[in-house]
């Protein structure tokens, strides 16, 4: 985890964070994922016009975009193994010709490329304070889109079993 502050004047505003996490929930292609975010203010009543005014004593723009992972990972209500991109496979024991026959079935299909859920957010808001913050607030704007969701994607019977994990949601 990294982070950086900037601040010039106390009017112009800046960070920037990187996270690097892992988890043994996903395959070898995708053990790792890199989250970064960033974010920008700029305090306009700091500003020379704004400096002296009787009506605006804050205001100030500001803007941050960032990406998340999610390892806590549920597919309905089971939460998802460790090692969930890797085959299991179950052992059937019968008897055949007065000899037990073990035999093996897959209860999955491996995903070596099973990686981090991600959610992309926005959010450009408005930070406003009018005589002497009487009146003040923030308008926001906030949007997320979840992306590479692990949902059971249905297989054909011919492979052994019926659902595969895989990234292929998003919301």
């Amino acid at each position: 985890f990294g982070r950086v502050n900037y601040a010039y004047s106390d009017k112009y505003l800046a960070s920037v964070s990187v996270r690097r996490d892992g988890s043994s929930v996903f395959g070898p292609n995708n053990k790792f994922g890199t989250f970064p975010a960033v974010s920008v203010g700029w305090r306009l009543s700091e500003e020379g016009f704004l400096a002296n005014s009787s009506v605006i004593n804050n205001l100030k723009l500001r803007v941050s975009y960032g990406i998340t992972g999610n390892d806590d990972i549920r597919t309905g209500n089971t939460l998802v193994d460790w090692y969930a991109y890797s085959a299991v496979y179950t052992a059937n024991t019968a008897v055949g010709d007065n000899q037990a026959i073990t035999s093996f079935n897959a209860n999955n299909i491996a995903n070596p490329d099973l990686g981090w859920e991600r959610s992309i957010e926005i959010n450009p808001a408005i930070d406003f304070g009018f005589f002497g913050n009487v009146i003040s607030g923030s308008i926001d704007y906030y949007k997320r889109t979840s992306d590479d969701l692990l949902l059971n994607n249905p297989v054909a019977s011919s492979t052994g079993c019926s659902i595969a994990l895989g990234n292929i949601g998003e919301v």
